[in-house]
């Protein structure tokens, strides 16, 4: 096979190979588009827009500049107006070149230089090169722009024939739906565009294309496990009332409707992946110990075993206590791993039938031949490579948010979902976001609950603050203490020579140089840092450039834009881009689109506020132990076993009623009188966590009451948390976390994250639903067709 066709693969290649190749090629586009459509003259130039000019190069003079000498020209256009070319760097061809008489297109960005329109070091053009938009393409490892460019149409436009093949069925369905292009004059218009319209639409179709594929390749992939044909469950009714008999309380309607659910997949002759769905205190743990149970007592001799897994010690222990009890009443033996060693008993008839553990009692299992069934409780706390096991094995994975990936499956791929839908106890929480500057709300409601003899829960996302940062050779950074929507341009690396861009860095290191500096800006600016502006309905093009007109303020002649959906990012855009004509301007919408389309360059968004997060579980122990003394117990991963349930014993009993813990207490923390919760940092946390921890208080049938303490310098934190606490469904949060974070990579480890290279998450969240929904709508059944097959009329 020649670098140069994408033929079939012949006998000896590897089939992915080309498909590989093709389809990486597809999904490589331009990042930004230079418009050779047209030569200027000087009177229609636009500072910082790109333009080609033809000029006649009237003079050429090597002037001796400060950093080495420079080539100056002065050129006249067609109408003989002149404008100036300053050269540096310059190579003894490039002066033969312009020399004086050669008249040569050049393009480039020019700049208002003492009254002269002057470009630097501009690409020097031919009348072959014009005509048309030139697609500009991001260099990929040793290749340059343009050979990257090369590369790409090469490849595309002999494998154009191919290209339909490698992509899901439903693409041209969906992509009508959309009112896009079809593939190939998608492709077409992307690398070989006649216009800037039709090359972002084009762009447009490819990344719903994308998109499509990963859902594709999920539904392909989920189950990952290859199942495998296993002895069937044999469960008579009368073991089956036996087993619903041995449970202290009766199953409610909904544990019923998805226990008859469950059951059903378990008698099944292969293995079964199964999703069960329940907020807290549903009842999951009963679903789990009846489908143990089943396992064990109607199961093969050969395949008795099941495998309860716990996120934490303290939940394994829960579980094991609970567990014990019904196990007694069928006489089915019971082991909790840790307090027991794994296989270490005499004789096999002796061995525990149910084993009870964290993800260490996965490692210490020998005879996965004897196992027929693992519990996954809480599964939004593991790792995938945890969660692959043997494929005769039945999988059960619970949790009241899952996490992406695993949403991802149940979404696009064949993952059952069980649902778990009403509340034994009636939960009644109140939610409420308050800024880390105000938290005295909370911290009254905190008081009051221990005056009461309740107890409140605190709890922060780091014991220590020890996290890294990447460095970016610019950022864009926002100070605590600046005005709203401003901030301050930084060079890392002129600013702190020491630091080299790609170097971790601590973040509290970084708060002690970024900060002052911040500060020091914006002591000697009176305006209080660079304006940036936000892309939603209160902005307008143009009211904004008629309140910017005659103003200095503007960053190198760019207007920053912020779109909420890239958080991390500030996008520079000149200021003629908000223009569509001398008196017309471009909608909110259109920047959007550009923004999204990555048409604009940016730099990273970094915030003050990350730096000084709310302080770490350490720094803030002194605080709550000076304000309530002797009350307060500690509890996070790093404490030894023995402290650990020491500290969940004094919570419990109501010996110290406050409890500062890490996020190690979002899951196992069902204790009764728990009233208050209060999230020192919540921005930090992901939507399941937040909502696990909300679930640790008001459990039995008492009032709740959960805060959110987030950053006021930042809005849209603050917004993200609001929508989280007013959100009460779990499986809303999950999906609302999903589009967060993106589902991961379909074949590969990751949980989550964007494997994407042209769609990315939550940017294009709601073109993401809406292709996934018109996927669902195509794959369901259609009705039959009335008028096709008339149906006759019932005798009366």
């Amino acid at each position: 096979m020649t670098t140069d066709k994408v033929p079939k693969p012949r006998a000896t290649e590897t089939p992915s190979s080309w498909q590989d190749q093709l389809l990486r090629a597809l999904f490589t586009v331009p990042m930004r588009y230079e418009d050779r459509r047209s030569v200027n003259t000087v009177a229609d130039l636009v500072a910082n827009e790109k333009t080609c000019i033809r000029g006649t190069v009237k003079s050429a003079t090597v002037v001796a500049g400060k950093k080495g000498p420079f080539l100056k020209i002065v050129a006249l256009d067609d109408t003989h107006a002149p404008f100036h070319i300053l050269w540096f760097n310059f190579r003894a061809f490039q002066q033969k070149q312009l020399a004086p008489g050669n008249t040569w297109i050049f393009s480039g960005k020019p700049k208002r230089l003492r009254d002269a329109w002057t470009f630097f070091n501009p690409d020097v053009l031919v009348q072959s090169d014009l005509g048309g938009i030139l697609p500009i393409y991001r260099k990929e490892g040793s290749e340059n722009s343009a050979q990257v460019g090369s590369r790409v149409r090469r490849v595309l436009k002999d494998g154009r024939d191919f290209l339909p093949g490698l992509l899901p069925q439903d693409l041209p369905a969906i992509l009508q739906a959309l009112d896009m292009p079809p593939l190939l004059e998608a492709v077409r218009d992307t690398h070989w565009p006649k216009t800037l319209e039709e090359a972002y639409r084009g762009r447009e179709a490819l990344k719903i294309a994308e998109m499509l594929l990963h859902m594709h390749t999920v539904h392909q992939q989920a189950p990952e496990r290859t199942f495998a044909l296993r002895p069937p469950l044999m469960l008579t009714p009368t073991l089956r009332d036996r087993i619903l008999g041995a449970l202290p309380f009766s199953l409610s309607p909904s544990q019923s409707r998805t226990w008859d659910g469950i059951e059903a997949q378990l008698r099944a002759p292969r293995a079964q992946d199964l999703l069960l769905l329940g907020g807290v205190g549903s009842g999951k743990s009963a679903i789990a110990y009846l489908a143990a149970f089943t396992q064990c007592l109607s199961g093969p001799a050969a395949l008795n075993r099941a495998l309860l897994i716990a996120p934490t010690v303290i939940l394994a222990r829960q579980l094991y206590k609970n567990l014990q009890g019904i196990a007694s009443t069928l006489g089915v033996r019971t082991g909790l791993y840790g307090a027991q060693v794994y296989g270490s008993a005499e004789y096999p008839e002796q061995m525990p039938q149910i084993w009870v553990g964290t993800n260490g009692l996965l490692n210490a299992v020998t005879d996965w031949d004897r196992i027929g069934l693992v519990v996954f409780d809480e599964e939004h706390r593991y790792g995938k490579d945890t969660k692959t096991l043997p494929s005769h094995v039945h999988r059960l994975l619970m949790t009241a948010t899952p996490i992406p990936h695993t949403l991802a499956h149940q979404r696009f791929g064949a993952l059952p979902i069980f649902r778990l839908e009403n509340d034994h106890h009636q939960r009644n929480v109140h939610t409420e976001v308050l800024t880390r500057q105000n938290p005295q709300k909370a911290l009254e409601q905190v008081h009051k609950t221990l005056s009461h003899q309740r107890k409140a829960l605190i709890v922060y996302a780091a014991v220590q603050e020890r996290e890294q940062w990447v460095l970016p050779e610019r950022v864009f950074f926002l100070h605590p203490a600046f005005p709203v929507n401003r901030g301050v341009m930084i060079d890392i690396t002129q600013v702190f020579p020491e630091w080299k861009v790609g170097q971790h860095v601590d973040t509290h290191l970084l708060a002690r140089q970024m900060l002052p500096y911040a500060e020091s800006f914006q002591l000697h600016d009176e305006a209080g840092g660079i304006p940036f502006y936000r892309l939603n309905r209160t902005f307008s093009a143009k009211k904004l450039l008629n309140a910017e007109s005659g103003q200095q303020n503007l960053f190198d002649r760019h207007l920053l834009l912020y779109d909420k959906d890239q958080p991390d990012r500030i996008f520079l855009v000149p200021e003629h881009a908000l223009r569509s004509g001398p008196s017309r301007f471009v909608r909110t919408s259109a920047l959007l689109r550009a923004c999204q389309n990555e048409a604009f360059a940016s730099v990273p968004l970094w915030r003050g506020s990350q730096l000084i997060q709310g302080k770490s579980l350490e720094m803030a122990q002194p605080f709550w132990e000076a304000r309530y003394p002797g009350q307060v117990a500690v509890l996070h991963g790093k404490m030894s076993p023995v402290d650990k349930d020491l500290a969940v014993e004094a919570f419990r009993s109501g010996e110290k009623p406050l409890l500062i813990a890490s996020n190690i207490v979002e899951v196992g923390m069902d204790i009764p009188g728990a009233e208050t919760v209060l999230v020192a940092d919540a921005e930090r946390m992901g939507v399941a966590s937040l909502a696990q921890l909300r679930g640790r208080v008001g459990r039995h049938g008492e009032p709740g009451y959960c805060f959110f303490l987030g950053p006021a310098q930042d809005p849209d934190a603050i917004e993200r948390l609001q929508r989280i606490a007013k959100e009460h469904k779990e499986e809303r949060l999950a999906v609302q976390d999903f589009l967060e974070r993106g589902f991961g990579d379909g074949t590969g480890a990751s949980q989550s994250g964007n494997t994407g290279r042209l769609f990315r998450l939550p940017r294009d969240a709601q073109r993401f639903l809406q292709v996934a929904a018109l996927r669902k709508k195509l794959a369901a059944p259609k009705p039959p067709d009335a008028t096709r097959h008339p149906q006759k009329m019932p005798a009366h």
